[in-house]
């Protein structure tokens, strides 16, 4: 441990290296060579404008990302236009916002009334809510409307002599009152011309129906938009997810990866396997080994600068060490201790080696041409009535649905790409990950709970605060006087509590990352997805939820005019400011990112190379995140946005700068994303779905519940949200929203992933590299890195940085101990050469994915050609070569025995003296197919009528294979080809044939190690 530490150690730190691999990391675009491989040293930022196309062919997930706030902006719009512009101007023309009261007095015989004026203004936010027409008693607040206070004296005095009536007669609800005051208080209450006006339908029906309607159908319109790009981003990007397989179902084995391959080369070629292994804890413990490493070696360089006479940085270089190092003190005592730490930890790394390593029932499994990965998917895709026969007769011994393996019934889908996988995790599975998912959601609920108290505590507080000083401003304008009231420890009590919803949020967040680490997620997808939903949920019930009923309005008769949803500073200004704030405060933060500048700032002290590699690393574009921010912002302007139409207008103008900022984020400072499905669109899709169900119901229960018009519309839009979800597949099938990444064109044209992996011929081809910085002061580290993945490729050090795809293999550092290094490599090494594909048909498999068809697609350069060669006419590709295209290589016209017979079926003549071979031009309206050689025992020949559009043979165009009989098949019998015998087939050669002639548009590799596929040679568009 001590040597490897050692030799980590650098004499001096090269920073310039550092901030050029810390610029690698981040999204970068390249130029590609003749051969489409990248050409070294010409990487480059992104420019800002830059397509979501383009910057999807390097990461998915980052350009859902960006067409998902794309699409929340016309939701917004849509909103806006639909929801907000009514109800804006209904209240900027009805506004009666008011702050002066009058005093009625009434005697036997005389009245007399006196308007007097409180010492707040109308608050102009309000004006831009529905409250700014003052026609709800039940909502209306008496600090912001027009009253008239009563008081009746049983007097005969004149009550124009009775003097200052606002002096003499106070409201009665004032808190501020004294004992006298209260004995001539005036009953305060809403003008009876403003209570006699309802709220306007447009107003309940923007509010309770027609946002409803608009949620439902954006989701409809994002989902479907969502998987369309999707899928052009598949197209548009060879990965190695492309050709792999999840194979699931294998339960805890001790396999090897040849019998896998060997079952899985009946749908073809197979170039790699990949089984997750229960090595996680392993993993895990060499990760914090090698961190632990790190840091002794840079404690030691300190130690060492000191005992050279060198100080400690001072305040900087203790901010540093704590920072990186997580020790201020670097003596011999400091330094011994971080010894010690790292033996313990290499002690647990050796007792975890030494434990039995087992299977854990997945394998990826990388096949070598995506025409076979589709073998694979077709076979093992059954329907419900075929599952469920072999659920029942299984256990008796009958066969159904597809082979099985060692007995077991498998599972293949679609995997995710290496850099998706959470390797550690992959052990926890079963009831074991269940039983983290309920503790997770439980202990999520509880701090949420208690967060949610504590907020509601102070909200309450504020707000009696708040109200009490009010009520002595009025107090006091109406007598003269000097309010008593603390403004200054109200402001501060309304400050504490805006911070204990800032620090409630940030801990709530923190604590939804924790829980969903502890939940040991498979792949980075459905922790970033799951963390996102948490992160949502946490955020709209802390910011939206809690506040809305903390606030005081209990609507009933005895209350009027209590209510502070339209009081200065209550809910409704509250609301504002809080989506203000959110909309552009975390965007400007994220922009000047001093925790980044500060990490860059403190790296000049790093002492090592790796240490100054750690610190000048970008920071990490977490897309949970992001999208929980966004749908955050977009969820307050729906909740808000019935009272606070002009909150879609606020959420607009965020999301905008939300887009830029993030754009400019995750193109210039931040470290590429790793390539992820598209489950954050589902998830929005489905929070969506859930706030608009939320929204109904508080717009009702809060906004308009007391309307008695609000039950109609609200019954509308229930009914119509319960209509959707029932109906939902129905509607997607309509609309068609639908996605099925198993059968996409991944868009590899064919080539072989063992030729994208440089083991193709011409794979050394490649010009020279340039002189890389890492020549000049690279780290043994990083050396020892790409020897690693230089034995998993089985490729020479110098071909490392040739462009080729990825491959699934667990992370490890490279100063791992040596027997976990041979361990890797021996079970995640690419196959020196693919595993060939067998023929022979399986118990139970489809005809279609085996048999000839785990040939590799044809390789004839014309496409008619390739075509044809398919058919059997001779040529280059025969049979054994391929053909077919993209539609996954040999015919696969040639039934075996054991299959049902063939349309048309003739013995062998002998030939006569004279007659033609038999291997020329066939009978006009008919194909003739010949057995290739090699073909299994029973084949035989299926006629079929050719393709439309196919050329005319014309004389010594089919010459007989070499060594071939006199061929002496007769021509069958003139008549119409059943249906789904051959056209289906020739309209997929001829497919075939276009694709094989589009194949120079196909996409490029990606690098290995990086996930950044190549691109042309031309600016992104």
């Amino acid at each position: 441990a001590l040597q490897a530490t050692e030799s980590r150690m650098a004499p001096k730190v090269n920073f310039a290296l550092a901030q050029k691999r810390s610029a690698d990391r981040r999204l970068l675009h390249y130029d590609v060579d003749t051969r489409n491989v990248i050409v070294a040293g010409t990487g480059r930022p992104f420019p800002l404008e830059v397509s979501h196309a383009a910057i999807g062919k390097h990461s998915e997930g980052l350009a859902l990302y960006f067409e998902t706030i794309k699409f929340f902006l016309y939701l917004m719009l849509a909103l806006l236009v639909c929801c907000g512009i009514q109800p804006l101007a209904h209240s900027s023309a009805n506004n009666n916002l008011s702050t002066d009261y009058t005093v009625n007095v009434q005697s036997n015989t005389q009245a007399r009334a006196q308007v007097c004026a409180r010492e707040t203004q109308p608050s102009a936010i309000l004006g831009t809510s529905i409250g700014a027409t003052c026609n709800d008693p039940l909502t209306a607040s008496y600090y912001s409307c027009p009253t008239l206070c009563d008081v009746f004296i049983e007097t005969s005095q004149d009550l124009a002599t009775l003097g200052d009536l606002c002096a003499a007669h106070l409201p009665c609800t004032n808190s501020a009152l004294t004992s006298a005051e209260k004995a001539t208080c005036c009953v305060e209450r809403l003008m009876p011309e403003l209570a006699k006006e309802n709220t306007p339908g447009a107003n309940l029906a923007c509010g309770l129906l027609v946002s409803v309607v608009v949620l439902l159908l954006w989701t409809a319109f994002y989902h479907k938009e969502q998987l369309k790009n999707a899928q052009r981003i598949n197209r548009n990007a060879v990965t190695v997810g492309d050709y792999a397989v999840l194979v699931q179902g294998l339960g805890v084995n001790q396999l090897t990866r040849q019998q896998m391959a060997e079952f899985m080369s009946h749908y073809g070629e197979v170039a790699s396997v990949s089984f997750t292994k229960n090595v996680g804890s392993l993993l895990a413990a060499e990760r914090d080994l090698s961190e632990a490493r790190m840091r002794l070696a840079e404690l030691r360089a300190w130690n060492d600068h000191g005992k050279g006479g060198g100080d400690g940085g001072g305040r900087p270089g203790a901010s540093f060490r704590a920072m990186f190092i997580r020790s201020t003190d670097y003596s011999d005592a400091a330094v011994a201790k971080a010894e010690a730490k790292c033996a313990q930890l290499k002690q647990s790394v050796d007792q975890l080696a030494r434990l039995p390593v087992v299977n854990n029932g997945e394998a990826f499994v990388t096949m070598n041409y995506e025409a076979h990965a589709n073998n694979a998917f077709i076979d093992h895709r059954r329907g419900w009535g075929e599952l469920a026969l072999d659920y029942v007769f299984g256990c008796c011994g009958v066969a159904w649905g597809a082979p099985r393996f060692n007995g077991r019934r498998l599972t293949m889908s679609v995997p995710p790409e290496p850099d998706d996988v959470n390797w550690e995790n992959v052990n926890i599975r079963g009831q074991a990950w269940y039983e983290r998912s309920v503790k997770a959601w439980l202990a999520l609920a509880a701090g949420l709970g208690i967060g949610a108290g504590i907020q509601i505590v102070f909200e309450q507080l504020r707000e009696d605060a708040r109200a009490s000083v009010m009520d002595d401003e009025i107090r006091a304008a109406a007598l003269g006087e000097n309010p008593s009231g603390d403004d200054g420890s109200i402001g501060a009590l309304t400050a504490f509590s805006g911070f204990m919803i800032v620090a409630i949020n940030v801990s709530l967040q923190y604590l939804a990352k924790v829980l969903t680490k502890f939940q040991r997620f498979h792949t980075r997808t459905h922790f970033e997805a799951s963390l996102t939903v948490k992160i949502f949920i946490v955020t709209v019930v802390n910011t939206a939820i809690v506040p809305i009923t903390a606030s005081r309005c209990d609507r009933t008769t005895s209350t009027q005019g209590e209510c502070l949803w339209y009081a200065p500073g209550g809910l409704i200004e509250s609301a504002f400011y809080l989506q203000l704030f959110n909309a552009f405060l975390p965007d400007l933060i994220a922009y000047l990112d001093f925790a980044g500048k500060s990490r860059q700032s403190m790296a000049k002290h790093a002492k090592t190379q790796d240490m100054a590699e750690r610190a000048l690393e970008p920071t990490e574009f977490i897309l949970a995140e992001k999208y929980a921010a966004t749908l955050k912002t977009v969820s307050l302007a729906v909740i808000y946005g019935p009272v606070l139409p002009i909150s879609y207008l606020i959420a607009f103008f965020g999301l905008c700068v939300t887009y830029c900022s993030d754009k400019y984020i995750a193109l210039r400072r931040a470290r590429k994303p790793v390539r992820m499905k598209t489950m954050h669109s589902l998830y929005v899709v489905m929070s969506m779905r859930v706030l608009a169900l939320t929204q109904l119901i508080i717009a009702y229960d809060l906004w308009f519940g007391e309307e008695k018009k609000a039950v109609d519309w609200f019954t509308a839009g229930l009914v119509i949200w319960i209509l959707w979800i029932l109906f939902l597949p129905l509607i997607k099938a309509c609309i068609g929203i639908e996605r099925d990444e198993a059968f996409e064109d991944g868009g590899t044209g064919g080539v072989s992933y063992h030729a994208n992996m440089g083991k193709g011929a011409g794979a050394n081809a490649a010009p020279p590299l340039p002189p890389r910085p890492e020549e000049d002061g690279e780290s043994d580290l990083s050396k020892q890195e790409k020897l690693i993945k230089c034995d998993l490729l089985g490729i020479k050090l110098e071909d490392f940085d040739k462009g080729r795809l990825d491959m699934y293999h667990p992370p490890l550092p490279a100063d791992a101990s040596e027997g976990t290094i041979k361990n890797l490599v021996a079970e995640y090494r690419l196959f020196d050469e693919p595993t060939k594909g067998d023929p022979t048909l399986m118990r139970g498999q489809k005809p279609r994915t085996g048999g000839f068809n785990v040939n590799p697609p044809g390789s004839m350069p014309r496409p008619q050609g390739n075509m044809f060669a398919w058919m059997g006419f001779g040529g280059g590709g025969g049979f054994g070569g391929g053909g077919g295209g993209g539609a996954g290589g040999g015919s696969g016209w040639f039934t075996p025995a054991q299959q049902g017979q063939p349309t048309y079926q003739a013995r062998h003549q002998p030939p006569q003296p004279g007659a033609p071979t038999g291997y020329g031009p066939p009978p006009p309206g008919a194909v003739r197919m010949v057995p290739p050689p090699g073909a299994p025992p029973g084949a035989t020949v299926v006629y079929a009528q050719p393709p439309p559009g196919a050329p005319a043979p014309f004389p010594g165009q089919y010459p007989a294979p070499p060594g071939a009989p006199p061929a002496g098949y007769p021509a069958p019998p003139p008549r119409p080809a059943p249906a789904g015998t051959f056209p289906a087939l020739g309209q997929m050669m001829v497919q075939a044939a276009q694709e094989l002639r589009d194949s120079a548009t196909r996409r490029t590799p990606a690098m290995f190690g990086t996930g950044q596929p190549t691109i042309q040679q031309h600016p992104p568009r």
